[in-house]
């Protein structure tokens, strides 16, 4: 996701980005046995997306707390949905376009939220679901990210993994984001951390066979507070953590997230891909 999914996904596309990373070479600290590079690339692919072109379906369930003054207070619950598709190009690079479509929950009974009383103000302000616009982003033989269109003046933006190792039986990969974006009419810009973590059977990676294997996904990350919540200019950041899966059906997503999605008659629902397809098209006629 991430991705959750990121995907990073769901702030930073919320301010405009998209789901396309930026990054610098950075060597991968493996504290396991050396992979060839080719093979870690293989292993990362099947894991975050697939060797083929078929629709890779990931989810998050994850939960925000505010932090004031070293203290942390619950204060909602996420579900997200990515929809990605992958494409190998001639350089060994391969371009991914995604989106990705939240609904935030309450933490205490998991019900998606329309309405919400801020415990931090005391305010009760309105939850707007979130789908992101459909973004590209180029996987480097490196296994770092880089944006496919450039980021807003000002802002900067980094994706990478940065550990690769085995451990007790799954293959791990760790990987960072970090990103500080200007906010108009602000004094300070937006900044947002991500460590993801993807943990998937060592078996199925190396059956030759396979083109994509399930993964486990875990995040934490911190950030600003969401622009919804209407914060004002109390102090404090929002810490999140979360876990979930890549290489889902639609139909094993959420059953709360499908039934929000079907209420709320999304026109792609049906044919997530085909949001994709055009996109993915015009990315490869540039390059």
């Amino acid at each position: 996701m991430t991705s959750l999914f990121s995907t990073r996904r769901r702030l930073l596309q919320g301010l405009g980005l998209g789901l396309a990373g930026a990054a610098t070479g950075l060597t991968l600290a493996d504290t396991g046995p050396a992979l060839p590079s080719d093979e870690r690339l293989r292993r990362f692919l099947m894991m975050r997306g697939a060797l083929d072109e078929r629709l890779v379906v990931g989810e998050v369930d994850a939960q925000f707390h505010a932090v004031i003054d070293g203290q942390t207070v619950p204060l909602c619950g996420l579900l997200a949905v990515t929809f990605t598709r992958w494409q190998p190009q001639s350089d060994g690079a391969w371009l991914s376009a995604s989106f990705e479509h939240v609904f935030y929950t309450d933490i205490a009974s998991g019900a998606v939220l329309t309405q919400w009383r801020n415990p931090v103000t005391g305010r009760s302000v309105p939850v707007p679901p979130y789908s992101s616009k459909p973004g590209v982003r180029r996987l480097k033989p490196d296994l770092s990210f880089e944006l496919t269109q450039p980021l807003p003046p000002g802002a900067t933006m980094e994706d990478r993994v940065n550990a690769a190792y085995e451990d007790r039986g799954e293959q791990v990969f760790v990987e960072r984001v970090q990103a500080v974006l200007p906010r108009p009419g602000q004094p300070l810009p937006y900044a947002y951390g991500e460590l993801v973590t993807l943990r998937a059977p060592l078996a199925a990676l190396r059956d030759p066979k396979a083109r994509q294997v399930r993964t486990h996904n875990s995040f934490s990350s911190v950030s600003g507070w969401r622009p919804w919540m209407q914060m004002g200019d109390q102090p404090g950041h929002v810490l999140g953590h979360g876990s979930g899966n890549y290489g889902l059906s639609i139909d094993e997503v959420s059953p709360l997230w499908l039934a929000a999605a079907r209420a709320g008659g999304l026109d792609w629902l049906a044919d997530p891909a085909g949001r994709l397809v055009p996109l993915l098209a015009a990315a490869v006629a540039k390059v």
